[in-house]
């Protein structure tokens, strides 16, 4: 093994090793193995006996050394030898002759060559998610191009796409003049990409992660301001930009990255940086048509005033308290591009002009206090033709009053003894329970007869002095030191 070839880092030419052996019995076939210089080692297995001349033996093993690799200075190595009575050499013998592979004297100055790159599918829509797509590539050169050598990198300049690959196989032809093959998963961008105001000169981004990363990576998010084009990486699906230029509109653009690469961006909304100021209206909608009013309050805002139809009725109102009635529509604004409404900024109200009793018209003393009693039904009134009545000006009998003070407390849940705490009334009475629930609170006494049994008198109209009293047992009977000169001149 003397001689010296030149390899041409494709398929090169065959290398014959030969072994001559001396054995009166005659040898095992032994074992052979190459070594390179480089590290690359090859066992060539049992050689091949090719003569026999006496007791001399001679073998051969053929080999084609490995392209690229094959480049070096090879030992070969023989052995162990053992003939066929059993005598063994347990020593290896190493070959004195080396085989000296070199590229062959070839003036090659130029990178390799790429033609006819190509992709399969060559349409990726990745909005709809990820998409796997296979590309090609014809890659020639005059000496070969070493193993794993080839790999692909995408990047897509408007989109912002970047894809960082893994090598490609060797799908046909050598490595002289071979197509090479792969495999792309394109990251779709982030979608859902929502900007939002926050606080004062920010923005707050929110947005749904790429329907397929790598799950042996670990994906992270880089997110741009534009005009700004201050960025944030984070790993989560938030990010939150502060001390914003206030008064300008914003968008952001969202990047999935992780070690293979990038995905395209999805952008958001746009959003403008402010300070946020809370915007508010009060509507006064009384009993009747008088009164009924809205109030602006001093915001630093815009306020406009408009109908049911969508028509401007009053515009850039000043704080203040304006008559209303029917439908009313506010709308807060500014007209300071860096303030914006913070919640709300329309509120509707549709005011109610009639009135809850026919005998109550608007104007009558304690109007708007009969109103509130039928509002919070503690008074039903009557029935009558058309409506119902309160009949402001008849005496209020003791059982209507149980009635009055029971709703006014909100109808608490009770259940009435079988047993009644006053001798005048039965379960089967018209408001029993509500006089059953005076009595048990304590807030009627009633009167107590002779034979020890207590009297309420439901059909007795309640007289002022008794209403007092209802009324301060009914707030607990708070501690009070009435004055030594009475608030009243009556006696």
């Amino acid at each position: 093994m003397s001689r010296n070839i030149a390899h041409s880092g494709d398929v090169s030419e065959p290398v014959t090793l030969s072994v001559g052996f001396s054995d009166s019995s005659g040898p095992v076939a032994p074992q052979a193995v190459l070594r390179s210089d480089t590290g690359t080692v090859l066992s060539l297995g049992q050689g091949v006996r090719t003569g026999q001349s006496g007791n001399a033996y001679s073998y051969e093993w053929k080999v084609t050394l490995p392209p690229r690799s094959g480049i070096a200075l090879w030992t070969a190595e023989v052995g162990p030898l053992e003939d066929l009575k059993g005598n063994r050499a347990e020593a290896v013998s190493v070959i004195s002759g080396r085989l000296d592979a070199r590229l062959p004297a070839v003036d090659d100055k130029e990178a390799p060559v790429t033609t006819g790159f190509d992709f399969s599918p060559k349409l990726v829509d990745v909005t709809q998610g990820a998409r796997s797509v296979q590309i090609a590539v014809r890659v020639t050169d005059t000496i070969g191009v070493p193993p794993s050598s080839v790999a692909w990198q995408l990047n897509h300049e408007t989109a912002g796409l970047s894809m960082v690959g893994d090598y490609m196989t060797l799908a046909s032809g050598n490595d002289r003049d071979g197509v090479y093959r792969g495999e792309i998963q394109v990251m779709d961008p982030p979608s859902n990409v929502k900007a939002e105001p926050f606080e004062t000169g920010g923005a707050r981004v929110t947005w749904t992660p790429p329907s397929v990363t790598d799950p042996r990576l670990s994906t992270r998010y880089m997110v741009t301001a534009h005009p700004s084009g201050a960025t944030q990486t984070v790993a989560s699906t938030t990010a939150t930009f502060t001390g914003l230029p206030l008064g300008e509109d914003f968008t952001f653009d969202v990047v999935a990255v992780n070690d293979a690469g990038s995905s395209a961006a999805g952008t958001s909304n746009a959003v403008r940086s402010s300070i946020p100021v809370k915007g508010s209206v009060t509507f006064g909608d009384r009993c009747g048509a008088s009164g009924d009013c809205y109030e602006i309050p001093q915001t630093g805002l815009m306020y406009d005033h408009w109908d049911a139809q969508g028509q401007l009725i009053s515009g850039q109102l000043t704080p203040g308290r304006y008559p209303a009635s029917g439908y009313v529509r506010i709308g807060a604004w500014s007209d300071d591009p860096s303030v914006r409404v913070d919640g709300p900024s329309e509120w509707t109200h549709t005011f109610d002009a009639s009135v809850p009793f026919a005998d109550v018209p608007e104007g009558m003393a304690f109007f708007q206090d009969m109103c509130w009693m039928a509002e919070k039904k503690i008074s039903t009134g009557w029935d009558v033709a058309g409506g119902k009545e309160y009949r402001p000006m008849q005496p209020v009998n003791r059982d209507a009053m149980a009635a009055f003070m029971y709703r006014l407390a909100g109808s608490p849940t009770f259940t009435p003894p079988k047993v009644s705490p006053f001798k005048d009334i039965t379960p089967t009475t018209a408001f029993y329970k509500e006089m059953a629930w005076l009595a048990s609170q304590g807030i009627s006494t009633g009167w107590s007869m002779p034979d020890g049994s207590k009297e309420y008198r439901p059909l007795q109209p309640v007289n002022r002095d008794a209403m007092a009293a209802f009324m301060h047992r009914m707030a607990k009977s708070p501690v009070f030191t009435p004055p030594k000169v009475s608030p009243f001149s009556s006696r």
